[in-house]
């Protein structure tokens, strides 16, 4: 598994854009899992920080492949995959890739317990 943690400064003027779009997510979940699915991500989650000067978005996630999962997202015909890929160029001014210090989980464990 690869992990990734980004935090992204968003462009002014654009959170409420975020968080709207954002909270679309959970009525249309079929489509979030198969999106998923296709580009072999086990974990997305987004959190936000509202800062003074400006606000970030909090990117972690994991999947079998970093690189074959942003493949599959930019050729997918999966409606949310092109919002997410419109949303980030509409509102994400910089990316800082943080480093990961300590990953874990216990699904694995949890499923043969």
């Amino acid at each position: 598994m690869e992990v990734q943690c980004l935090k992204v400064r968003l462009k002014p003027g654009t959170t409420e854009y975020v968080t709207d779009w954002v909270k679309t997510l959970s009525s249309r979940m079929d489509l979030v899992y198969d999106a998923l699915i296709s580009e072999t991500m086990v974990v997305e989650s987004m959190f936000l920080e509202r800062g003074e000067e400006a606000d970030y978005l909090i990117f972690y996630t994991r999947a079998e492949s970093l690189q074959k999962a942003n493949e599959m997202m930019l050729k997918s015909n999966n409606p949310v995959d092109k919002e997410a890929i419109e949303m980030m160029q509409e509102t994400w001014e910089s990316i800082q890739l943080l480093d990961v210090l300590f990953d874990v989980d216990r699904v694995e464990k949890v499923k043969s317990d």
